[in-house]
């Protein structure tokens, strides 16, 4: 007769079951997550690669796939039809539109599932998905790209994108660093510049007064307020475009504008930070100290949880039934 575990051992077994998942940390695989850029121009008559990236908690399985659809201009259908697919190291146009124009160019194994469509006209115009499949990552949704065919020298300027938080405290007479970043299709310009504007906290004027610009390398500090008291502190090469302001006072809350132009990249919006210089006590807790505290906290938190499921595997008497 085998024995077979119930009653109390079986009590036993699931609350060692229990504690192990919630200690290590075993739960469903994520989701794999797909992304394209938004929108993208292709010239009339020219090839476009329809870029799209993913991101796997798995290694690559020998049963991951790429699926890329397409939904005409003005389409009433959201679901498009199926123009590509590939697997198991084999591409399969499926397409009459696009029959022998679109190819694989992509890398599973770099995380790349991209594809190249050449002679793009005009009737290509529309929405592109690309959806990513990698055995057991197999949730996650498809990733779109609006794709425009132009005729040649109606390319828009590509548009720069400028980050800063949203929200920055800074203690009263300490210095503040304003942090700005951004991304640029474009080799950094020898014409790249840097402004930053302020709005007074409560003023109904939206434009900001600018406070400090950077070009060429040199920075001009601009505005009587922030007189020897603002500096540069990027670095325009590793997309920085941060300054430092000293002597912080509450008559310096507001608003701060950061923009960023990078020949031939120069449309896009400032980024904005609102600013509240505050007394010591009242700066919000995210100091590292905090930090550190709050993490040896949660890895206290495990151990306790390991620690009393462990207790009551012990404290419950086991018991095997024999048939």
């Amino acid at each position: 007769m085998e024995p077979r575990v119930s009653g109390p051992a079986a009590n036993r077994m699931v609350l060692f079951m229990f504690a192990v998942w919630t200690t290590t940390g075993l739960f469903p695989a994520a989701a794999i997550r797909v992304y394209t850029p938004d929108e993208m121009f292709v010239e009339n008559g020219t090839t476009g690669t329809l870029k799209c990236s993913f991101k796997s908690t798995q290694v690559i399985s020998s049963q991951a796939s790429v699926s890329w659809s397409f939904t005409p201009e003005g389409s009433p259908d959201s679901t498009g039809v199926a123009i590509f697919y590939y697997a198991g190291g084999k591409a399969f146009p499926d397409s009459p539109q696009f029959k022998q124009r679109v190819e694989w160019a992509g890398d599973l194994n770099k995380k790349d599932a991209s594809i190249r469509v050449t002679h793009m006209q005009f009737l290509d115009n529309g929405t592109y998905s690309c959806d990513v499949k990698n055995p057991p990552d197999i949730r996650g949704n498809p990733s779109l790209t609006k794709l425009s065919v132009v005729m040649k020298g109606l390319f828009p300027a590509a548009a720069i994108e400028v980050y800063t938080p949203d929200e920055v405290f800074v203690e009263n007479g300490t210095t503040g660093m304003l942090k700005c970043s951004f991304k640029s299709t474009q080799v950094i310009s020898s014409q790249a510049s840097v402004s930053w504007s302020y709005t007074p906290e409560g003023s109904p004027d939206s434009t900001g007064v600018a406070i400090f610009y950077y070009a060429g390398g040199k920075a001009f500090p601009d505005s009587p307020q922030f007189k020897q008291r603002v500096e540069w502190a990027g670095d325009l090469n590793k997309k920085d475009a941060s300054i430092r302001v000293t002597h912080m006072q509450f008559l310096d809350n507001g608003t701060y504008s950061c923009d960023v132009k990078n020949p031939p990249d120069i449309s896009g919006k400032p980024s904005l930070t609102k600013l509240s210089v505050v007394m010591k006590e009242a700066l919000p807790q995210t100091s590292p100290a905090v930090i550190v505290g709050a993490v040896i906290g949660a890895i206290i938190g495990v151990i306790i949880i390991a620690f009393v499921a462990y207790l009551l595997i012990r404290l419950i008497p086991s018991s095997h039934d024999y048939e």
